[in-house]
């Protein structure tokens, strides 16, 4: 399945994600409610677009990087 902005990545259910995440489906169903991570809706359907879930994982990552404490190396 195209998505809809037009280029041919074969947009991810909310199962997909949450199994690529090893999260629930409950989890990513509020992260797309909040807006972390876009989607669209098919019909009844969410569908999010692997660049998409690359952009928020990139963007947890350095969230993650920013709240860590430095820890000198001896």
């Amino acid at each position: 399945m195209a998505s809809p902005t037009g280029n041919s990545e074969k947009l991810l259910s909310v199962t997909d994600v949450a199994r690529t995440l090893n999260v629930s489906e409950r989890q990513v169903r509020r992260w797309v409610a909040a807006g972390d991570i876009p989607a669209f809706k098919l019909g009844s359907r969410v569908r999010v677009a692997p660049s998409a879930l690359h952009r928020f994982l990139k963007d947890q990552a350095l969230d993650v990087a920013t709240d860590m404490p430095r820890v000198p190396f001896s």
